[in-house]
């Protein structure tokens, strides 16, 4: 197994902007907000939609530590073909609850 690095947060007061969150459960569930994602496969296309309604809203991705990286690649590579470049978005691990 792999551990992912973490990197702790700095508490902060300032917002410095909003973002929407593309969330990936352990489970390898995808929320896209509030809105699931039925199938991985079709993330890109959801995401181009996304992006057509909110035009110009940023992204982040919170990824559970226990999903396979094999599913972090399919999200990364979905956001490619919908024209978002990954180092824009910026990820969170959440690590598992004890």
């Amino acid at each position: 197994p792999i551990e992912l690095p973490t990197v702790h947060e700095i508490a902060s007061t300032e917002v410095t902007d909003e973002r929407s969150v593309l969330a990936v459960d352990k489970d390898g569930r995808i929320t896209l907000d509030s809105l699931n994602v039925p199938d991985a496969l079709m993330l890109d296309l959801y995401l181009k939609a996304f992006l057509k309604e909110n035009p110009g809203r940023k992204l982040e991705l919170e990824a559970d530590k226990q999903i396979p990286l094999e599913k972090l690649l399919g999200v990364w590579d979905a956001l490619t073909r919908a024209g978002i470049q990954i180092k824009d978005v910026p990820a969170r691990i959440r690590l598992p609850e004890k």
